[in-house]
This record gives structure tokens, sequence and C-alpha cells, in this order.
């Protein structure tokens, strides 16, 4: 008969508890932030290649968010219907994608838009109606702003409604959630 006398170190065993729970709430840990930062990424950009359409309802309200909050539209490809629209100072590859904004019952209006940018902006004069897929990216004019780096352009029939609607009251300004 063999008998064996087992004494077990009361503070040996905790030491060993403790650290086996580390390295368990460490991986947790890492797992995580592996989820948060790089399966997020990926969702993200598959979310990117989706297009947001522009109407007469939400023009003015995502107009004026990536305006606001640049950073968050970045890479977002829209689609986008108006008419060409130039200033003096832009050059051959820029051109607005323009519709008018009424802001009050009487026939006030002003010109809103999307600056664009594409090689082929020459192709189309002031006024012609053009649908446009572009990404937004950050770029300049007098200040910093969204502008659709072209990806197609065609020429369009001007549509029913050539008025878009000011931003209303769905409109959540984003600059100031963070």
């Amino acid at each position: 008969m063999f008998i064996y006398n087992l004494k077990l170190n009361k503070k040996l065993v905790t030491m060993a508890f403790i650290c086996i729970s580390l390295v368990i709430i460490c991986l947790i840990i890492m797992y995580s932030l592996f989820i948060i930062f790089f399966k997020s990424t990926s969702t993200c950009d598959s979310n990117q290649k989706e297009i947001i359409d522009l109407n007469e309802t939400n023009y003015t309200n995502v107009l004026k968010s990536a305006n606001e909050n640049i950073d968050s539209y970045v890479g977002k490809k829209v689609r986008i219907t108006g008419y060409v629209y130039r200033l003096i100072d832009f050059d051959d590859t820029q051109f607005v994608v323009a519709r008018d904004m009424k802001f009050n019952e009487s026939s006030n209006s002003i010109i809103v838009g999307f600056l664009c940018e594409s090689k082929e902006a020459s192709k189309y004069a002031d006024g012609t109606w053009v649908e446009v897929i572009g990404t937004i990216k950050k770029g300049r004019f007098t200040d910093e702003l969204a502008v659709l780096d072209v990806v197609t352009i065609k020429e369009t029939d001007k549509p029913e409604n050539i008025f878009v609607n000011p931003p209303d009251k769905t409109y959540i300004p984003t600059t100031n959630i963070f």
C-alpha cells in the first residue's frame, strides 16, 4: 500500500490562480481590441462601397453634414444629380454639381452643391445637367471642404423639381457629438 501525503502551499496556489486569470483577461482584452480595430475597419471598407444617393429631400442634409465633419465622410461614395456651375477662379478640372435651394416661399433661392474634381470637367458646359458618382475627399477652396473626386459623370435630363429642400429638423450636426 502506497500513501502519498500531499501538502499544498496556499500562497503558491493563489499566485498560480492569479497568474492564470491575468493571462486569460489579457487574451480577452487583446481579442476585443483586434475585433474593434481590425474587424470594424474591414466592415467600414465594405460599407464605403455602398453609394449614398442624394435627392431633393436629403441633398442639403448630407451636404451640410459632410462639410461640418469631413473626416467621417472621406471615402464614401455619393451619387448626385445637378447642373454644372463654375466660378471664375475654378480651374479646368473643377465645377460644382449644383442645385437651387429655396429658403422661403418667394422665388429666392441660393446655389448649393459639392465641389467636384474631374479631368473630364471641361467637356460639360455651365448649366448642363449631369449625374455624378464620386468619392468624398478633403479639399480646399477658400477653406477646407468636402470635395467629390469624380468616378463617373454623365449628362442627364433636367429633373421635374430643380429645387432642393433646406436642411430639415432631422439634420443632426455631427461636429458637436464628439
